[in-house]
């Protein structure tokens, strides 16, 4: 794994750091099928050992957090920022300034096993200022199901979702 690394001012990537002991997995590209168009990949963010901010913060020795910047629109490209960091985009924007807190929540167990998951807390769903309508069950936090939202365990023949 190369990855560019920042100077101490992080406005402009300077070099590349490696880490050999990092884990990358190739699939088929049928996962893909069903994505957004233009996908080209997956990247895993939850709480496991493997995932992206779990390695980055054992190989660079930085906290295991990260900032997900969407996208503003079909032309334009989100960015995923690891650590406290700085979160500059360039040219010399401070995205900082621009990001919105939303709290994770910890699903504890699913069917007696230590989750990796986290969810978001969603009361509704808007597009373009439009609420979309979801069925408002499909938003809920039951604690028969650990805790949050639609982690099913597949013990029950699974469950239906909207998405």
């Amino acid at each position: 794994m190369s990855s560019p690394s920042s100077p101490p001012t992080g406005r402009t990537p300077d070099e590349f750091v490696s880490e050999r002991n990092f884990l990358l997995v190739c699939t088929s590209p049928f996962l893909l099928e069903g994505l957004a168009k233009g996908v080209q990949g997956m990247a895993g963010l939850g709480r496991s050992c493997i995932s992206l901010p779990s390695q980055f913060s054992a190989s660079f020795s930085f906290p295991r957090k990260f900032a997900v910047c969407l996208t503003f629109g079909r032309n334009a490209s989100g960015a995923v920022f690891f650590g406290d960091g700085l979160y500059v985009l360039l040219p010399d924007v401070d995205a900082s300034n621009l990001l919105t807190y939303t709290p994770l929540f910890i699903n504890p167990e699913v069917g007696g096993v230590a989750s990796s998951d986290y969810f978001i807390g969603v009361k509704s769903v808007k597009v373009n200022k439009k609420i979309i309508p979801i069925n408002a069950k499909l938003l809920s936090t039951p604690a028969d199901l650990g805790g949050f939202g639609e982690e099913e365990d597949g013990k029950n023949g699974g469950k239906e979702r909207e998405t």
